[in-house]
Parts: structure tokens; sequence; C-alpha cells
């Protein structure tokens, strides 16, 4: 099996339903050292392997900052390493995917590889699961063309469903709605900029925390869930398309007032330890609502809050 993304939990568990062997692929250092704590407690070292980065960084989009320390130049201060020097020494890095590609042991693998992610990134902690699933996207699609060999991979594990439920939440409508457009400048400032601010702004809407909210009451679903489309990690369909096909044509009958609509996603052929996200949104129990917290949901607010169906 190959695992996309950042986490020790899903290789371990692979390698408990009979794996052989399953190789983890990512980005980060750090979490190269978390599979291996994993896999040594639970007695699979054997089994679960890693990727190795080539020693190349990951391109960023910002330069890295650098923090010098008060006194630094002085003789007598102390030679302390900064902590932005210790976090670079697990700076994420690229990986060589031709290189991965031919150390595959293929001959071992007559049906081809079952790929699986969570799908989650910890750099991507911020955004909800449709960021982290375009990275899976693109990792796989990486590997898969980096070869003068086609690689067989096994669809089981690579779909998953994006769905939708109109909720109720006065306060996060409140807190989320976009300035209007014609918002004249206030005090000779352009305040609309502020729109692209929040997180998952613009391609993928927003990245809310829903649990306290529902936890407190101040949030509910005022419709059931429903499937907007399947996404296939070997697919060329973008998040900023699936996001817009849920605002153009999803449709819900909402039972009371609606503010917008959570999003999700939702392995298609489920993995026995998968929390379904419905039914932990729904719940009233207090232990099965607290699985929320592992989970960053998507959300589209409506222009103004509505009693009549979101589109």
């Amino acid at each position: 099996a190959l695992v996309f993304g950042d986490g020790g939990v899903l290789p371990v568990l692979l390698a408990g339903q009979g794996y052989r062997p399953v190789l983890c692929v990512g980005h980060s250092l750090l979490n190269s050292r978390i599979v291996q704590a994993f896999a040594a407690a639970n007695k699979c070292s054997d089994v679960i392997r890693l990727a190795q980065p080539s020693q190349e960084k990951a391109p960023s989009d910002q330069p890295r900052k650098r923090h010098r320390r008060e006194g630094a130049d002085s003789p007598e201060a102390p030679q302390v390493e900064d902590e932005s020097d210790a976090e670079e020494k697990l700076e994420d890095l690229e990986i060589d995917w031709a290189a991965l590609m031919s150390e595959l042991p293929q001959a071992v693998i007559p049906n081809g590889w079952d790929a699986f992610t969570e799908p989650w990134y910890d750099d991507l902690a911020e955004d909800w699961a449709l960021t982290h699933f375009s990275r899976f996207a693109s990792d796989l699609q990486s590997l898969v063309t980096s070869g003068h060999v086609a690689l067989p991979i096994s669809p089981a594990g690579l779909s998953f469903r994006l769905m939708a439920a109109a909720f109720n939440c006065e306060s996060l409508w409140r807190r989320f709605r976009p300035l209007p457009r014609d918002m004249p400048a206030c005090r000779g400032l352009d305040l609309r900029a502020l729109n692209q601010l929040h997180a998952g702004q613009p391609d993928a809407g927003h990245s809310v925390d829903v649990w306290p909210l529902r936890a407190s009451g101040a949030l509910h679903l005022v419709s059931g869930a429903a499937e907007v489309l399947c996404l296939h990690a070997l697919s060329q369909k973008g998040q900023a398309e699936a996001v817009h096909l849920v605002s153009g044509s999803a449709r819900f009958e909402p039972a009371g007032r609606a503010h917008g609509v959570l999003l999700w996603l939702q392995r298609e052929v489920p993995l026995p330890e998968d929390i379904n996200w419905q039914e932990a949104l729904l719940a009233e129990d207090r232990a099965q609502m607290s699985l929320l917290r592992h989970n960053r949901f998507g959300m589209l607010l409506l222009p103004d809050a509505a009693d009549s169906s979101p589109e």
C-alpha cells in the first residue's frame, strides 16, 4: 500500500489489515519520525517503510524569516541555537518522484498498489479536507507520471465524495459574511480586500472549526446531507471547480433559516475507522459530538440569511 500525507495511524492500521509493504510518502521530516515511532510502538517497523525526500527544499511562496537573538553578535553572548534554526532542520523537503518510482518493488505487487490518504498534511492544518485532497492528488499524479512505465494503481482508495448540508449559525454568518462589493471607502480606505483574508479564500471556501459552535448549541444542520460530486485523485478536477459546483448546482430543502452550507469529504469506500461526519454533526451525545474536533469543514455563506433553498 502507498500512504500519502502526514500522520502515523493510517500506516499502522493498513499494516494490521495485512498490507505488505506499506510505503509512506510525505514531505515532512518531522512526520517521518512520527511514523517510525508509531510503527515501532505497534511492532510493525519491518512492514512500514518511508519514502525519503531529496535534499532540495520544497518551494515556498514566502521567503523564510530568520530571527536574530538580541546581543547575538556580542563576544560574550552564549551560542544558543535559534528556534528558527532548529525548525529549519525539520523543514519540508521535495520528493524526487522519478527516483521513488524506480525504487518501488513492482515485482512483488502483481495486482497494483493500493493508494490511501487521510487526507491530512500538517502544513495545511488550517485548511479543510479539500485542500489536503488536492495535495494528495497532485503527489499521486506526480508519482504515476514520473516513470517510463506506468505505475499500476488500484482505484479502491482514490475516490472521495464531496458532501454538503445547509446549516444555521447566526454568529458564524456574522463573522464571515463578506463586505459588499459596492461598499464605499471608509476614511479613504478600501476595506473590501478583507474578504480575501479568511482561511481558505478565495479558492476552496472558508475553513472553519465547527466543534465549539456545535457543542455550545450555536450551530445545527437544517437539511440532510447531499453528495455534490465524486472526486478521484487521478482526475484533473481542481478544488476551485469543485467548490464552484457546490455553489452553482447543489440544492437543499432547509427546515428553517439557513445561513450557509457546510462541506466535507467522505471516503467512497470507507475504512472501518473512518468517522461519519454527518452523524457527528447531528449527534446530541457529547462523546460522539467531540469527534468534530478532528476535522475542519469547508463553508460557503449565503449572501443573506435565507429561509428558502440555498443554491
